[in-house]
């Protein structure tokens, strides 16, 4: 009797322990599909947070840009209208002195080799 026994002992055991590893196999391969499903959900999610960044960061981009070339557009047009009546005072200065200085010098028609300029 003691020996049936024994025997059912071993017997439901290793029953029990066969179960328990398909059981644990089981669990381990559920585990591991989770795992690449839950990888994969994170990897999409993951790209598109990068393409919103990337979108949001070129929209970001072009409005500096755009703002910036208004802040340039207005700085040049403010600079020119300060300078426009000097410069046109300056151009007329230096006109009015380039005409004096050149007055007798010209370079004689027909010829601009050295020895030709002087006055006329």
């Amino acid at each position: 009797m003691e020996e049936t026994v024994g025997r059912a002992r071993e017997e439901f055991e290793t029953a029990a322990a066969r179960v328990s590893d398909r059981q644990l196999v089981r669990l381990m391969e559920a585990t591991r599909m989770e795992t690449r499903e839950a990888s994969s959900q994170l990897e999409a999610r993951a790209a598109e947070a990068r393409a919103m960044i990337q979108s949001a960061a070129h929209s970001i981009l072009d409005e500096f840009r755009r703002q910036a070339e208004v802040q340039i557009e207005l700085a040049i047009s403010e600079a020119t209208q300060r300078l426009s009546p000097r410069w046109r005072r300056w151009r007329r200065k230096t006109g009015l002195l380039a005409k004096r200085v050149a007055g007798p010098w010209r370079i004689r028609s027909g010829n601009n080799r050295p020895g030709n300029c002087g006055p006329q």
